[in-house]
């Protein structure tokens, strides 16, 4: 978020998972619920006209096809992301 604000954009999140990490490594992963990650997806697009999405880490397939499943209903454009290994 820093990183918009620098930029001059708005930037808004969703919380796909919690973790427990610092400078040496993740030691632990607690997945979010898959209804309200698709409650804060829409939450957003019902109040802001999103220029870009950006996915960042996504810890299990389910997740991934709950943030595919509400950008495709919003008809999302513009979609950044990371291939590859998570952590």
């Amino acid at each position: 978020m820093k990183t918009f604000s620098a930029l001059g954009v708005y930037g808004t999140g969703v919380i796909t998972a919690v973790t427990a990490q610092n400078t040496r490594g993740v030691y632990n992963v607690k997945e979010m619920d898959h209804e309200i990650i698709e409650d804060q997806i829409n939450s957003i697009f019902e109040d802001i006209q999103e220029d870009v999405a950006k996915i960042g880490m996504t810890s299990s397939a389910r997740t991934i096809k709950t943030i595919a499943k509400s950008l495709r209903m919003h008809k999302a454009q513009n979609i950044v992301g990371r291939h590859g290994n998570g952590f």
